[in-house]
């Protein structure tokens, strides 16, 4: 979704990005993303300069747009460290887009984001539902990735008791 967002943020009406890859120059640094660079690449080589053109972090533009954007993250996640999400988010606020940005990092959850499905739905009811949609519904992707997401919590609360 951080390449979506980046790539062509004119085509969602609102994102959301759970525990993200999004840095590609530090991903083979934290945790363990050194175990991905068979996949990615490894950024410390001349495969940066393959790497850098998809790198969403590094490609944030200061005059692009930014659609409503939820980012979760999660503290304790043993695969794809928050940095990601954090830094992020930090550098679309340093580009003046922060009024519609919202972050959520659980301090429970592994890499799923959240600890479970109480709190999946409080994420869903505090975070996602709030997200200001106005034109949204006009767009089908967001509403598509919106979808999913509340379709992804709703089979969890389906499966669990409280």
């Amino acid at each position: 979704m951080g390449n979506m967002l980046v790539q062509r943020p004119d085509l969602f009406g609102a994102v959301v990005c759970a525990v993200p890859l999004l840095d590609m120059k530090r991903y083979s640094h934290l945790l363990i993303g050194a175990s991905w660079m068979a996949e990615y690449g490894n950024s410390d080589t001349e495969d940066w300069q393959f790497l850098q053109q998809y790198s969403p972090y590094r490609n944030l533009d200061p005059n692009s747009s930014c659609p409503p954007f939820l980012m979760t993250a999660s503290t304790k996640d043993d695969r794809v460290h928050p940095y990601h999400a954090r830094c992020f988010v930090k550098r679309l606020q340093e580009m003046g887009k922060g009024e519609n940005i919202f972050y959520f990092e659980s301090i429970e959850g592994g890499h799923g984001g959240v600890a479970d499905a109480k709190q999946s739905a409080c994420v869903c009811d505090k975070l996602v539902l709030r997200l200001p949609l106005e034109g949204a519904l006009s767009r089908w992707p967001s509403c598509l990735i919106l979808n999913c997401c509340l379709v992804r919590i709703s089979m969890d609360l389906k499966s669990s008791e409280f």
